[in-house]
């Protein structure tokens, strides 16, 4: 079950950036991309921390403290 959720979400990522590199509205495609692996997360939170779940835009000031 996790090999296959590996394996989708690598599917998933190839589209994302195949699709934003041939399409002008990358950045609403990133934007549904983004929100679909939300959704997931939440959904495999069994198997630890989610990436969603950390908030980037702190990461740096922690760092840097």
């Amino acid at each position: 079950m996790e090999s296959n959720f590996q394996g989708k979400l690598q599917q998933i990522s190839f589209l994302a950036v195949r699709n934003t590199i041939n399409s002008r509205h990358g950045s609403d495609l990133i934007q549904r991309t983004t929100r679909y692996l939300k959704g997931i997360s939440k959904d495999f939170c069994m198997h630890g921390v989610a990436v969603t779940d950390i908030p980037l835009s702190t990461e740096r000031k922690s760092n840097s403290t």
